[in-house]
């Protein structure tokens, strides 16, 4: 559970001599709790004028439209995100086996010199 402490007791001599900002003020319990939704439309009635309503209509529609055209547009964009993405990472993997081609063959090249260069190069190396 919470702690709960009580309030601090400022005599009223010194709440008198403290400035404004200072002194301890008697709404702050209602301040920390939230007020109510809906309590504040509860307290006051707005009665839009018929110019008033058109306008707010016409702004509702704009605002849908424009939201439709951004979802159609994001889901346009995650289509083409999708198959860039999806034709990327098969130019990747041509690149991969590509690469991996040209270095076995770099390594069969390179040990086939290695054989002829230790049964043909240790008898030279001996008569040196």
């Amino acid at each position: 559970a919470p702690r709960r402490f009580n309030k601090l007791a400022v005599p009223k001599a010194l709440q008198a001599a403290l400035p404004y900002k200072s002194k301890p003020k008697l709404d702050a319990p209602s301040a920390a709790k939230k007020p109510r939704k809906g309590s504040l439309k509860a307290l006051r009635a707005v009665v839009a004028e018929p110019e008033e309503r058109a306008a707010a209509k016409l702004m509702q529609q704009v605002h849908t439209m424009y939201n439709e055209r951004e979802r159609k547009r994001k889901r346009s964009m995650e289509v083409r995100r999708a198959a860039h993405a999806k034709k990327a990472a098969r130019e990747e993997g041509e690149k991969a086996a590509a690469t991996k081609q040209v270095r076995k063959k770099r390594y069969v090249k390179q040990g086939l010199e290695e054989k002829k260069r230790s049964r043909g190069g240790a008898g030279g190396d001996a008569d040196d």
